[in-house]
């Protein structure tokens, strides 16, 4: 009976340890990532739940679902942008771009080694697109919202365009200028 009691002792451990060091929990708002050892990257992007994650056999990424903003502002880490309008304007721009990775490509972020570094991208991206097209303000465009808002509507596709290359997406309205200010 010691014996039978030992096993079961044993078994119940493992039952209750197994799962815990072999599942990694994605949570509501991440993209799971699992690479295996022989396998490589699964080509699929895991939802929300357990995930088998075998200790030394797999690794799992996590990548954020949500909306990300990134925020052209003063005294921050992005600095506002600092450009020349086609009117010969010297002005500072304050702007924010929305984007989220696009449904089903967080694996091919972490497939092309962007793991740690898709963020950087998309701001350097950004910024030198932003200074680009933020560069066809007239005076006149600079002083009327609705043309304001026109020019940030318009940057949306073709930032897009540059963007998909890291997999990451900007929506309809996910282009925000938010101040403009001259030069004193």
């Amino acid at each position: 009976m010691g014996t039978l009691f030992k096993y079961l002792s044993v078994i119940v451990v493992l039952g209750w340890f197994f799962p815990a060091a072999c599942t990694t929990y994605v949570e509501p708002d991440e993209i799971g990532v699992r690479r295996s050892l022989l396998g490589g990257i699964l080509p699929e992007d895991m939802g929300q739940g357990h995930c088998i994650d075998v200790p030394l056999y797999h690794t799992m990424y996590r990548l954020p679902r949500s909306y990300h903003y990134l925020e052209f502002l003063q005294n921050t880490e992005h600095p506002a942008l600092e450009l020349r309008t086609r009117g010969d304007n010297v002005i500072t721009v304050e702007a924010t771009v929305m984007y989220r990775i696009l449904p089903g490509e967080g694996h091919k972020i972490i497939e092309e080694g962007f793991g740690a570094s898709y963020r950087e991208k998309v701001y350097s991206v950004s910024r030198g697109f932003l200074l680009e097209h933020l560069g066809n303000l007239t005076n006149e465009a600079i002083q009327k919202p609705d043309e304001r808002e026109k020019i940030a509507a318009s940057a949306v596709a073709p930032l897009n365009a540059k963007l998909k290359q890291y997999h990451v997406t900007v929506p309809k309205d996910g282009v925000v200028i938010r101040r403009i200010r001259f030069q004193a």
